[in-house]
Order: structure tokens, then C-alpha cells, then sequence
């Protein structure tokens, strides 16, 4: 096609006649085919190829629509914002609007009898302040929950930062300490004792105090049970305006397991060891977790140890076996007293012979450790169940030598162990160990004859 030149133009507008016939050319040359007069143009958009533009009119509609179409092919590219709220769902769900309505937490309860887990978690917390401020442990605090006052805890929160922009204040067993009393029943009412004022009184300024935290506070109740869910604190935490943020750390248990004394899930605690083998850069075979959790027991910090030795025992090459576990675990012999104990206690002679001679087969221990150990575990009973028929006796048992080093969970099964004895009954089960200990020592028995007939007479009259 012609292109026309400003002499062209210029004649067009004067209106002479050879203006007019140039007009009338356009005009015949818009009346064609738009794809034959714009090949180019069926390329970027087949859907106006075909249409037919009579008019200069519909001609200059034409070349907006293909100059629109390009602008928005190139559109220029849109905020960060504008892009990340595109990608919103239109319906959010449950969890999206929880995390977006819920305001960020400025003091947490963790609370549960998994120990290990939440230590951990607190752990963590210390670490990450750590990376986000250059302060170190400047703008750190701990107290003990049973000591501390809720204004000394609440004022330590509401301090400014020190250079940095939050302050991490930790308290240890509070919300268990100011936990109000269970009611008792009426059978029981000679038994409860009236709830402290002080205690309702901490309560109630802890439930005004926690909604005036600033923005810096990071306020942590690391409880060492299982809170009631009718416990003010934790109440108020699961309101949706509270700020707060509850995470329970407990342990599966066995539905089936007495509550007295309460056996771990075992597909939850073979789950577990799996895991922190797995944290230490190992494998471990099925048989071998079995056994691991038989023998150790349950005491997630004693079994961390053992998966960390046996990890860097074996190493990445191969997964870990029993024999790993029967050359490295010194931790059998010790673990395997409650379960003895706990046989002899039912009656169960099988069971018990089965536990004592496996530790002296498979773990080389000799018949008068085993022996040694059961003597020392009946002694502790006899402890405990004299402080469990006087509460005077508690304060003193924590001060001997016996109870000193004790870890919470071994006092908490060696309770749970003494209810099943009369006090007398244990008496007497010490006096016959010191009898078979003193026979065997001058030789009137051997030392594995004298554990069959141990474990045998006191099943027999269990």
C-alpha cells in the first residue's frame, strides 16, 4: 500500500481534487479485509482476522482494540502486595483465618507431662531470640513459678528491650503452683483443705495484668503437668482476643494400662525413637526399637542418650541392631529393676525370672547386682510409703541421701509402685532379700538359685 507523504497530506486538507482522490483511496483501502491489509495483525489477534470494517470509524476502533491488547500483554508488573493478595484464597479456610484474625501471641503456656519435648521448645525459644538480637541474654529472664511473685513476673515483662525488640521472660511451674484446689467429694471433705487467699488473689492479678503486655513481651508458663481445662489461666488463653498461645507436650498413653500406674503407647514411644535416631543422622531396625523401649523404659531423657550413643556408635552406614544395643546399653540393668519389682509385686514369678535372667544372659550383669538392685528399690518403697501414710515425711524424704539425685519420674513410679504394698508387707520382703543376701555370702546358696527361690516365694504369697 501507498504511504502517503506530508505534500499528500497537506493537498488532502485544501480540499483540491487530486486532495479528494486520495480520500477516496483510503477510504477504498479501509473497506478491505482487515487480515489482508495487516497480515501481521492475524497474528497477534485471530479473533479480529475475519471482520469486515467498512467505516474510518470502525478503523480506528480496530487500532485502539490492537493497542489495548498490547498494553495488556505488557502490562507493567504489580506490587509485591498487590501480587501476594491475588494469590489469597477467595474462601479461606478454618486455618488461614485463624492465623490471619488472631493477633500475634505475647505469652504462651506450655503445659503437659512430656518434659523432654517441652524443654526442647524452650530451648528453642532461647535460641532464636539469640539469632534475631545481637544482646545475647540480656533481655532473657527465668523464675521459679513456686517463689516468684506474679507483679515481680509481670513487671520484668513489661520492661523495654534493650536493643533489641522483644523480651523473653520464662516462669517455671506458676500456673501449676496457683492452680485452684479440686473439690472433693463429700466422703472426702475432712481431707480438703480450704484454698489459699493468696493463691485466688495471684490469680485474679494475673488474669488483669496478662491483657496489658506490650508488643515486646514474650511471657512463657512452662507448666510440669497437665493443666485442667477449668484452670482460669488456660481459659482465658483460648479466647480469641486473649494474645495467647497454649501448646500441650504430652505422652500417649495406653488406654488399657491401670491409672495407677500408667504404661506409654507403645506404637507412640517406638514412633519417638525412631524420630530422635533419625535427628542424630542414624537408622534403626524394628526389633531393635522394641527392644530398646523394653529395656530402657519409660524415660524419654535416658532413651535420647542411648539413641545419641548408639547413633554415633553405628553411624550413617548401617541401621542400628540389638547387638548394638546388648554392647553399648549400661542403662538395662537399672531399668529393668521396676519391671522386676513390679512382677513381684503381681505374683507374676514367670515374669520376673524372665526379666532377671535376660539382664544376666544378654547383658552380662552378675545374680548379685540384680540382687543388690532389688534390695536397694524395696528399701526406697519402705521410704516412700511411710511418707505416703504421713505427708510430714515428705519434706524429709527429698533431703536424704537415697532421694537427693532422684529424678521426678523414678519418685513418681516408685509412688505409684508402694500403694500396691501394705507398709508391713514391705518390711518383710526387706528382711527375707537380707536373709537370701547373708546365705548367699556364706554359701549355704548360689546366687542364681537364690533369685529363682526369691522370685518364687514372693510370687507365692503375693
Amino acid at each position: 500500500m501507498r504511504h502517503f507523504t506530508a505534500d499528500d497530506r497537506r493537498a488532502g486538507r485544501s480540499g483540491s481534487p487530486d486532495g479528494q482522490h486520495r480520500r477516496a483511496a483510503r477510504r477504498s483501502a479501509v473497506s478491505q479485509p482487515l487480515a489482508q491489509r495487516d497480515p501481521a495483525l492475524n497474528r497477534r489477534d485471530p479473533l479480529l482476522a475475519p471482520a469486515r470494517l467498512a467505516t474510518p470509524r470502525a478503523f480506528h476502533h480496530a487500532r485502539r482494540s490492537e493497542r489495548l491488547a498490547s498494553a495488556e500483554h505488557h502490562a507493567p508488573r504489580r506490587p509485591r502486595l498487590a501480587r501476594r493478595q491475588d494469590r489469597l484464597p477467595s474462601r479461606p479456610d478454618a486455618l488461614f483465618l485463624a492465623a490471619v484474625s488472631k493477633p500475634t501471641p505475647v505469652f504462651y503456656i506450655f503445659h503437659g507431662d512430656n518434659q523432654f519435648e517441652l524443654r526442647a521448645a524452650l530451648r528453642d525459644l532461647r535460641a532464636r531470640m539469640a539469632e534475631a538480637d545481637a544482646t545475647g541474654d540480656l533481655n532473657i529472664s527465668q523464675f521459679d513459678g513456686a517463689t516468684a511473685s506474679v507483679a515481680q513476673v509481670i513487671s520484668t515483662a513489661q520492661m523495654v528491650p534493650f536493643l533489641a525488640d522483644r523480651r523473653l521472660v520464662i516462669v517455671h511451674g506458676m500456673l501449676t503452683h496457683l492452680a485452684p484446689k479440686p473439690r472433693r467429694g463429700k466422703g472426702r471433705s475432712e481431707d480438703s483443705a480450704p484454698e489459699a487467699p493468696q493463691s485466688t488473689t495471684a490469680l485474679e492479678a494475673l488474669l488483669a495484668a496478662l491483657p496489658t503486655l506490650p508488643e515486646t513481651a514474650r511471657l512463657v508458663f512452662a507448666e510440669p503437668t497437665t493443666l485442667r481445662e477449668t484452670h482460669p489461666i488456660l481459659k482465658f488463653a483460648k479466647r480469641e482476643d486473649s494474645r495467647g498461645l497454649v501448646k500441650l507436650f504430652a505422652i500417649k498413653h495406653d488406654p488399657k494400662s491401670h491409672p495407677d500406674h500408667p504404661k506409654w503407647d507403645s506404637a507412640w514411644l517406638s514412633a519417638w525413637i525412631a524420630k530422635r535416631v533419625e535427628h542424630y543422622g542414624a537408622s534403626i531396625e524394628r526389633r531393635a526399637i522394641t527392644t530398646l523401649a523394653q529395656l530402657v523404659g519409660q524415660d524419654l531423657y535416658a532413651l535420647d542418650n542411648e539413641c545419641a550413643k548408639l547413633a554415633a556408635y553405628v553411624g550413617a552406614s548401617r541401621p542400628i541392631t540389638e547387638k548394638d544395643i546388648a554392647t553399648l546399653t549400661s542403662y538395662v540393668p537399672e531399668a529393668n529393676i521396676f519391671d522386676i519389682v513390679e512382677a513381684l509385686a503381681k505374683g507374676d514369678a514367670k515374669t520376673a525370672l524372665s526379666l532377671m535372667h535376660r539382664s544376666i544372659e544378654r547383658f552380662g550383669e552378675s545374680p548379685l547386682g540384680i540382687l543388690a538392685m532389688i534390695n536397694r528399690q524395696f528399701r526406697l518403697l519402705i521410704q516412700v510409703r511411710e511418707a505416703l501414710d504421713d505427708p510430714r515425711c515428705e519434706a524429709e524424704l527429698r533431703q536424704t541421701e537415697d532421694f537427693k539425685n532422684l529424678s521426678e519420674f523414678a519418685l513418681n513410679k516408685l509412688r505409684a509402685q508402694a500403694r500396691r504394698f501394705p507398709l508391713p508387707e514391705l518390711e518383710r520382703i526387706y528382711l527375707r532379700l537380707l536373709e537370701i543376701d547373708h546365705s548367699i555370702k556364706v554359701g549355704k546358696m548360689t546366687d542364681v538359685l537364690a533369685l529363682d527361690l526369691l522370685a518364687s516365694g514372693l510370687a507365692s504369697q503375693a
